[in-house]
C-alpha cells in the first residue's frame, strides 16, 4: 500500500505536460504542437500525430507551453537553437530589437513588453503589438524638473524578416523637450543574424526646431554588432557617426562596447562609450536595465 501511495503522490507532484508549444516561422506564421530539437531542425509533432521537420533558419523563435497559465510556464524567454555540443535551446535575447540605444532590424515578438532605464536619465516603455509593430513612450528624467513640462518621447517601428537571416525595420522617434524644443528622428536598420553573431547597419536624419538646436538637419549612421558568449551573455558594439550643422562638417563618432546579461525577467547592459567630438574623446559609462513582462510568447 505504501509504495502505491508513494507512486500516486509522485505522479500528482510531477510537472504537467505542456499543453502546446508553438513554432513561429520567419514569415510570421505559426504552428502548434509538441516541439523538440533535432539535427539542425525543429521537430514538431502535431495534435493528430503528424511529425514535421522544420530547419532552424525558417523559425524565428520557439514559444513553450503556450497553453499553460503564465505562472506555470517552464521558460520565461522564448527559446532559440543552442550551439552544437551544448544545450539544445537557449533563451532568446529579450532586447534583440536594439543593441544599446539604436534599434536593430529585429523584432522580439507579439505581446512582449518592457520597462527600461537607459543611461540613468531615460525611462522608456515599449510594447510589441504584433510580430512586426512596436510602439514606445518615455521621458528624460532630469528634464522633468525643468521649467517646461515638455519631456515626452514617443516612437513607433515596423519590422519584417528578409530571408532566413535578415530583417529590416523602419521607424520614427520624436522628443518633446523644454523650451518648445522638438526633435524628430526617422530611422531604418538592416540586421543579419547568424545565431551566434549579428550585424546591423542603420541610419536616420535628426530634425530639430527650437532655441536649443535651431533649424538643422543632422545625419546619423550606425554600425553595430553582437556576439553571443553563452546562454545568457552577449558582447555588444555600437558606433554612432554624426554629420551635420552641429558638427561643423566634422564627423562626430560615438563608439561603445558593452556586455549584456539576462536573468529570468531582467536584462542588464554595462560598458563604456567614447564621446568623440573631433578634438577629444570623453569616456562615459554605459548602463541600461530592462524589466520584461510576458506576452503570448512568454
Amino acid at each position: 500500500m505504501l509504495p502505491l501511495l508513494w507512486c500516486l503522490g509522485s505522479a500528482m507532484a510531477a510537472e504537467p505536460e505542456p499543453v502546446a508549444d508553438r513554432l513561429v516561422l520567419a514569415d510570421g506564421q505559426y504552428l502548434n504542437g509538441h516541439v523538440r530539437p533535432g539535427e539542425n531542425t525543429w521537430l514538431l509533432t502535431l495534435a493528430d500525430g503528424t511529425e514535421l521537420s522544420i530547419p532552424y533558419g525558417s523559425v524565428a523563435r520557439v514559444e513553450w507551453d503556450v497553453g499553460l497559465d503564465p505562472a506555470a510556464r517552464s521558460h520565461t524567454f522564448p527559446q532559440v537553437p543552442g550551439w552544437p555540443g551544448g544545450p539544445a535551446t537557449w533563451p532568446q535575447d529579450p532586447d534583440a530589437d536594439r543593441y544599446l540605444l539604436w534599434p536593430t532590424g529585429r523584432s522580439v515578438g507579439a505581446g512582449h513588453g518592457s520597462l527600461s532605464q537607459r543611461e540613468v536619465a531615460g525611462s522608456i516603455a515599449s510594447y510589441d503589438i504584433t510580430d512586426f509593430w512596436e510602439v514606445s513612450a518615455g521621458a528624460i528624467i532630469p528634464l522633468m524638473f525643468s521649467s517646461s513640462t515638455q519631456t515626452a518621447a514617443i516612437g513607433s517601428r515596423l519590422s519584417s524578416p528578409i530571408g532566413d537571416h535578415g530583417s529590416l525595420a523602419v521607424g520614427f522617434e520624436a522628443l518633446f523637450l523644454p523650451y518648445e524644443s522638438v526633435l524628430g528622428v526617422p530611422h531604418a536598420a538592416v540586421t543579419l543574424d547568424y545565431r551566434r553573431v549579428a550585424f546591423t547597419l542603420g541610419g536616420g536624419a535628426a530634425f530639430g526646431s527650437s532655441s536649443w538646436v535651431g533649424d538643422t538637419l543632422d545625419s546619423v549612421a550606425i554600425v553595430g554588432g553582437s556576439v553571443r558568449l553563452g546562454p545568457r551573455v552577449w558582447f555588444l558594439s555600437e558606433t554612432w557617426l554624426v554629420v551635420g550643422d552641429h558638427t561643423q562638417s566634422v564627423v562626430w563618432a560615438f563608439p561603445s562596447l558593452a556586455f549584456r546579461m539576462i536573468t529570468r525577467r531582467v536584462s542588464f547592459d554595462a560598458g563604456l562609450m567614447g564621446l568623440n567630438f573631433g578634438y577629444q574623446v570623453i569616456p562615459l559609462p554605459v548602463f541600461n536595465v530592462s524589466w520584461h513582462f510576458p506576452g503570448s510568447a512568454f
